[in-house]
């Protein structure tokens, strides 16, 4: 079952990789913890895509210090601007993933999350920049992480 979903994920961002309307690239983010994440995204239509972000994140503080690896999908609704290499897009998913600290404490957290950012576009050398807010409402006892700040940088596939 396992080989099954692996090869199912690879002919998916196969398939995702060869339209022209991808783009991969990196995540960094911060706010109670600091980390990056791979970041792809997928145009279904013009004004609509896909986000999905795998990462991970570390907090150290005199109290406390934890990891997680995580995985967060998201529907975006983008909206151009007066300039044309402008956007700013809003969207509403999930995130999910394991967390573990200095205590032996570990598990799964799942939260629900918007996203709402502005990107720049510059389509001469195909790269996008964007930053972003991320809040999130979890659904575990442990997650404490009301909003993550983000700046991407991600790679137009053309």
């Amino acid at each position: 079952m396992k080989k099954i979903v692996i090869v199912f994920a690879l002919l998916l961002s196969t398939t995702f990789v060869v339209n022209a309307q991808s783009l991969f690239g990196v995540r960094l983010s911060g706010s109670h913890a600091y980390g990056g994440e791979l970041s792809f995204q997928h145009n279904f239509e013009k004004k609509l895509r896909l986000e999905l972000d795998f990462g991970g994140a570390t907090q150290a503080t005199l109290v406390n210090h934890f990891y997680t690896a995580y995985g967060v999908a998201i529907i975006q609704k983008v909206f151009p601007t007066n300039n044309k290499n402008l956007y700013w897009y809003l969207g509403a998913g999930a995130k999910g993933g394991y967390y573990m600290n200095q205590h032996d404490t570990n598990g799964m957290f799942y939260t629900v999350c918007g996203q709402i950012g502005l990107e720049y576009r510059i389509k001469a050398i195909p790269l996008q920049f964007s930053v972003d807010a991320r809040p999130e409402f979890g659904f575990s006892d442990w997650w404490d992480d009301p909003v993550s700040l983000g700046l991407s940088v991600r790679y137009m596939f053309q």
